[in-house]
């Protein structure tokens, strides 16, 4: 069977749930956009409030899921103060058993007074997408984690339910091992159709979605701030690329920016969105280990690249495997584990320094893209166009020690003084 066959066959059971017939009247999906982008703004409400009322909502009026946001806006007092009560929220907050002192009601009641296409406006206008648990365009691996978020807002798309996804996480500082399996992975992987999902972080995180992107492939970045923000700043040109390639998401605001406190919580939409988590590097105490326990939880395959028992980097992937964790030693691994899928030998040899070119960071990625195998180029010009790619200024000594390491990795050769070229394979 050919690989594109066995990838079909295996996302057409990895489908959660039989597909409706008919698909929901598009007016009432986006009346349901706006009260729900409405609802998800409230502030103090949370998740876990608006899916007990939701849960209560339903089960009381057997009520529309796409009926469920605007029930909560138009509602009169005393039936949504009843639906509170119903749902056990009366003893959650501040104010006791009395709802009418109820901090987070009375926030509730106030939120009801603003328009309920506010919020998705506002979204709109920083170029954001809404969509909540009832929207169909919900990714449904996702929506199948207990503690999934009520919505989400993205640019660009969201992943394909029905391609399989696999998120690659790993050490904001990579070593160069570690950078060359980032992208190593995330090529090879994204060669075969496999959508790759990670945080657009610096290190393995941004290489991996990277090496996804150059091979053609959609990637998708998960934040720990609103989807509107660039975090961090020199990965501007990355985001740039997977919103065209994919797009960004995040559970948070519009304009929410990065906060350490964020990062633990988005984890758990990586390893959910994906269905198998790779770890490539990690620390003893990393976040790519909470992606990991996370994935577990929500029954995702863990996998790492085993690394030397000296480096510290390697500590947390070792001791993944220690513990069980299937062992990547080649994008085929991964591949098998994912999608069913081995690479043939019909599958040309790599040039010798493909792999060295994946494993490039910026602005030295950069730097290289502009060169060209003929004709060689000056300094100034290198460093404006790459910084035009990077919206940002290249120093002129950044500049001349990216290239020298250029050179010393065969990739770049110096033409004459000051001028330089790539080098041929």
């Amino acid at each position: 069977m050919e690989k594109e066959d066995t990838i079909r066959e295996w996302s057409n059971k990895k489908i959660r749930g039989e597909k409706a017939e008919e698909e929901e009247p598009e007016e009432w999906v986006s009346e349901n956009r706006r009260y729900s982008c409405w609802l998800f703004c409230v502030p103090g409400l949370g998740n876990k409030k608006i899916f007990r009322l939701r849960e209560t909502f339903l089960s009381l009026f057997a009520g529309d899921p796409l009926q469920f946001a605007k029930g909560i806006y138009s509602m009169p007092e005393d039936e949504l103060a009843q639906l509170w009560r119903e749902a056990g929220l009366d003893t959650l907050s501040s104010g006791g058993g009395d709802v009418r002192k109820n901090k987070c009601f009375c926030s509730l009641l106030a939120a009801r007074h603003k328009r309920p296409d506010e919020d998705l406006q506002r979204a709109q206008r920083s170029g954001l997408s809404f969509a909540s648990v009832d929207d169909p365009d919900f990714p449904d691996r996702l929506r199948g984690i207990p503690d999934a978020p009520y919505g989400i807002y993205y640019r660009g798309a969201l992943p394909d339910d029905a391609a399989p996804a696999v998120a690659i996480v790993g050490s904001r500082m990579a070593t160069g091992y570690g950078r060359e399996c980032a992208r190593k992975f995330g090529y090879e992987l994204a060669r075969y159709g496999v959508q790759i999902i990670s945080g657009l972080a610096r290190g393995v995180d941004g290489i991996a979605q990277r090496g996804a992107i150059d091979a053609g492939g959609k990637s998708f970045g998960v934040l720990g701030c609103g989807a509107d923000m660039i975090y961090p700043r020199e990965n501007e040109d990355l985001y740039r690329k997977v919103v065209d390639c994919g797009g960004v998401i995040s559970e948070y605001a519009p304009g929410t920016a990065a906060q350490a406190r964020l990062f633990p919580a988005r984890n758990r939409i990586i390893s959910a969105l994906s269905d198998l988590v790779l770890v490539v590097e990690a620390k003893e105490r990393s976040g790519s280990l909470i992606t990991a326990d996370y994935a577990l939880a929500q029954g995702r395959d863990v996998y790492a690249v085993p690394g030397r028992i000296t480096d510290l980097c390697a500590v947390g992937c070792n001791r993944l495997i220690r513990q069980g964790a299937g062992i990547a030693t080649c994008p085929e691994d991964v591949l098998e584990a994912a999608a069913g899928v081995r690479k043939t030998e019909e599958d040309e040899a790599k040039p010798s320094g493909y792999f060295k070119r994946m494993s490039l960071q910026e602005p030295e990625a950069s730097l290289y893209d502009v060169l060209d195998s003929v004709d060689a180029k000056d300094l100034t010009t290198l460093m404006e166009a790459a910084g035009e790619r990077l919206h940002r200024q290249i120093q002129p000594s950044e500049a001349m020690m990216y290239m020298t390491d250029l050179c010393l990795k065969g990739l770049a050769e110096e033409a004459a003084a000051g001028m330089y070229r790539k080098k041929p394979d």
